[in-house]
């Protein structure tokens, strides 16, 4: 470290300073010349060589290590020398030995922002306020849905946030991004502004005009049973001309959502009294048309590939990851004898997309040794060549706080369709694609990340 760079240095004798680097001297050495210099520019100047120029006025003479001293008496003489602290905004005035102590703690020296990927200097009493309010590396929470991201991806966040208060098109309304469907929905959304035609005209119904939402809804009111009997006669037309398995489970379901509503709708006519025998007759003919149209191949197809049907958090695009021995688990990752580890197999739904997730305890490419990383693969599934492609989804990940759910570090994208990351695998599985800086290292010293040798990891596809 270099000499004492001090507030009233030019009011300061030549003698006190250092002939190197021209600052108050730092553990002096007196030179046979007469000159004296710091002990660490003296160990910088001599280094890798025998000898050095001295560089006092009008001196030349050759310096090496036989010919320098420590000068004890004038470093006592030093350490009794008055200065000022030369960060601005410091008044602090004493001797040169209390000044390496304010030196250090300063709270107007200059320090780098403590966050490993921030590159910001800033006054040091400002830090606080910097890494609660400002730094672009901070974790913030999202207002709309209380997801843990950082501040430079919240931005990129909302773009995908499902609570986000995106507009309607039509109405101008700030809805939920999660509400936005069903709020247009041209059957059950509720959207005042919006002016389209009968969503039943595409199987069978002659009204043809546009409507607002009242007229819809008296529309559809007025034409309740004629509805369901076409809706029921294109599911049934369908079912003919399908053989395969999966098709048919599909229309199964699809005519058991039917059957639910019509089971609805009839409770809530025969509430309204004997005025409305003539609907209830109706709908009680259509629910014996619906039992005509389960037979025994409709029931569901056996268990594929070991998917676990009868576990929700496989089969709904919802799945948590436990990994347990993670000590053990980053120790080799570190080691580098095991990288990476992935998970089982999770679905969006029975028939859906077949997907996993691929971890780096100790981080992968641009993250690794600082972050833990995550990816998200799309496996070679059963059911491909049925699906739509290639894969449209918002992925989001949470390593999960065992503490606090409020705690959870949350990520999200939006899957890239140009990416060959998403397209129809044509092997086992897709190259994986994901977050390198997904949680910090540096964050599983805190509380309720790592409980028991025990980490949880939750993937949502939506």
């Amino acid at each position: 470290m270099p000499g004492y760079n001090v507030f009233n240095l030019a009011e300061i004798q030549k003698d006190y300073l250092c002939i190197i680097c021209k600052l108050i001297l730092r553990e002096p050495k007196q030179t046979f010349c007469g000159h004296r210099i710091c002990e660490s520019c003296f160990t910088s100047e001599i280094e890798n060589k025998s000898t050095f120029t001295c560089r006092g006025e009008n001196c030349n003479e050759q310096i090496s290590k036989k010919n320098v001293f420590l000068d004890q008496s004038f470093k006592r003489n030093l350490l009794e020398l008055k200065i000022g602290c030369p960060n601005q905004c410091c008044n602090w005035q004493g001797s040169i030995q209390d000044y390496d102590k304010h030196e250090k703690n300063c709270e107007c020296r200059i320090v780098k922002c403590t966050h490993l990927l921030c590159d910001v200097e800033i006054v040091a009493k400002s830090l606080k306020f910097h890494l609660n309010q400002e730094c672009e590396y901070r974790f913030i929470k999202c207002k709309f849905c209380s997801a843990v991201t950082e501040a430079r991806k919240l931005k990129a966040h909302f773009n995908d946030c499902f609570k986000y208060p995106c507009e309607c098109l039509h109405c101008k309304s700030r809805i939920p991004r999660e509400e936005m469907e069903l709020h247009i929905h041209p059957i059950l959304g509720v959207c005042t502004k919006m002016i389209i035609p009968c969503p039943f005209n595409a199987i069978g119904c002659s009204t043809k005009h546009n409507m607002n939402y009242k007229e819809r809804e008296k529309h559809f009111k007025d034409n309740l049973i004629p509805h369901m009997r076409q809706l029921l006669s294109q599911n049934l037309s369908q079912a003919k001309s399908k053989d395969e398995d999966w098709e048919t489970h599909e229309l199964a379901s699809d005519i058991m959502a039917i059957k639910r509503k019509l089971q609805n709708i009839e409770k809530d006519i025969r509430n309204e009294g004997d005025r409305n025998t003539c609907y209830s007759i109706a709908i009680s003919e259509l629910n014996d048309k619906v039992k005509q149209l389960i037979p025994n191949q409709f029931l569901p197809l056996e268990p594929a590939n070991g998917l676990n049907l009868t576990n929700p958090v496989n089969i709904n695009g919802n799945f948590i990851w436990k990994i347990t021995s993670f000590a053990e688990k980053r120790r080799q990752a570190i080691d580098k004898i095991k990288t990476s580890f992935y998970s089982e197999p999770f679905y969006t739904s029975i028939y859906g997309y077949k997907m996993c997730l691929r971890i780096y305890l100790n981080g992968d490419g641009i993250g690794e040794n600082t972050h833990i990383s995550l990816f998200f693969v799309v496996m070679q599934g059963q059911f491909d060549a049925l699906l739509s492609w290639p894969f449209k989804k918002i992925v989001t990940f949470y390593f999960v706080n065992q503490n606090s759910r409020l705690l959870d570090v949350c990520s999200s994208f939006k899957s890239d369709v140009t990416s060959n990351s998403f397209q129809k695998p044509r092997m086992d599985m897709n190259i994986a694609s994901g977050c390198p800086f997904f949680f910090p290292l540096t964050k599983l010293e805190e509380s309720g990340y790592v409980v028991d040798d025990t980490i949880f990891i939750k993937a949502l596809v939506e």
